[in-house]
């Protein structure tokens, strides 16, 4: 006995989802006691607004999550180049008073020899300038190399 099921439609408007199934079913028996039984299904989904209204619905909240990503991520990157600018703004006015400092302090000193060699001033006070110069140099290189900011002061 041969059966064969070749093809079975199902209608377009009775199903909900708006499906095109096609389904066969070939089928032998020859005295014995089981089935040869071979089937193929093919499932395709036709475009419809029950099918396609919930896709695009998702489609446009995943659109507006990326959108909402992309604008934190330009706020924070803004942020963050301002705060860079802040800081690379405040080293150079940390610089610049430094040098500034450094060449109050050197003609102190510079002033204080001449004051010496002239004999206004005594050699405590010349030494005092020596100093005070010295150890703001040495302050400076120390604050430098340990990637400290440095003192404006005196």
């Amino acid at each position: 006995m041969r059966r064969k099921k070749v093809c079975v439609w199902h209608g377009l408007h009775s199903c909900p989802t708006r499906k095109l199934v096609c389904a066969a079913i070939h089928e032998k028996q020859y005295g014995s006691p089981w089935d040869d039984r071979v089937g193929i299904t093919v499932s395709v989904p036709l475009p419809s607004d029950v099918r396609n209204v919930p896709l695009e619905a998702e489609a446009r909240n995943k659109l507006a999550a990326a959108s909402n990503q992309e604008q934190q991520a330009r706020r924070s990157v803004r942020q963050e180049l301002a705060q860079v600018f802040v800081h690379l703004t405040a080293a150079k006015d940390t610089f610049r008073n430094s040098v500034l400092s450094a060449d109050d302090m050197n003609k102190r000193a510079n002033e204080m020899v001449r004051s010496w060699q002239a004999g206004e001033t005594s050699l405590i006070e010349l030494l005092r300038a020596r100093v005070l110069r010295t150890a703001h140099c040495r302050r400076v290189i120390r604050r430098r190399s340990l990637g400290m900011p440095q003192s404006s002061g005196h």
